[in-house]
């Protein structure tokens, strides 16, 4: 009997800030890629939201989403949503061949742990000078710095954070500028599919 394509293609979870109705810039990426490329990968998506009376789990454009609702004014409720995306990520271990995060945020240590416990590699996108970048990690502790490291490809979206990755120490190897969207995946769903890899670059 012959085997489904779609079968084979690999499993990329893309965590963001906020995804549809709920607005950001790498929500609003994430939505075009997934789109753009669908076949060639199985995306899924994991996102912080501030809006309550927004479902945790809803499908959006054939693509599966799972939201964490979070009061960004309490430390309570921030605590409480890093140990929810170490509970879904816990759920989905076994679903995911990849795990493709866009930022730097409270997310980023939960996300390395869990990814590093259940043996997924990240992808890192850097979308914001002055937020983005491997100095903003280190100046929050060795821990957010492991964070960022921790990361198998690192895609800054323009040169100066490139430039900023090069001055903060990070392996030229693992960092590919990647200024628009459709080549934004390119490299994530390579790795996912098992592609050659040579050290922590994952891409030949």
């Amino acid at each position: 009997m012959p085997v489904d394509p779609a079968s084979r293609a690999p499993s990329v979870l893309l965590i963001a800030g906020a995804y549809h109705p709920e607005i950001s810039a790498s929500g609003l990426q994430c939505q075009a890629v997934a789109a753009a490329l669908r076949g060639r990968a199985r995306f899924s998506v994991l996102v912080t939201a501030v809006n309550s009376t927004l479902a945790p789990d809803e499908v959006i454009d054939e693509v599966p989403v799972s939201r964490v609702i979070v009061d960004v004014r309490s430390r309570f409720s921030k605590a409480a949503a890093s140990a929810q995306l170490v509970s879904r990520l816990a759920q989905m271990r076994s679903t995911l061949d990849l795990i493709h995060v866009h930022g730097l945020s409270q997310k980023n240590v939960p996300v390395a742990l869990m990814a590093r416990a259940i043996g997924k590699p990240i992808v890192l996108t850097l979308h914001t000078s002055g937020q983005d970048e491997p100095q903003v990690a280190a100046a929050q502790g060795s821990l957010a710095r492991w964070a960022f490291d921790s990361a198998r490809l690192v895609l800054p979206v323009s040169p100066n954070l490139v430039r900023r990755c090069e001055e903060g120490g990070v392996d030229a190897s693992a960092v590919r500028l990647t200024p628009n969207g459709s080549a934004l995946l390119r490299p994530t769903t390579a790795l996912a599919s098992g592609a050659s890899c040579n050290g922590r670059n994952g891409i030949l």
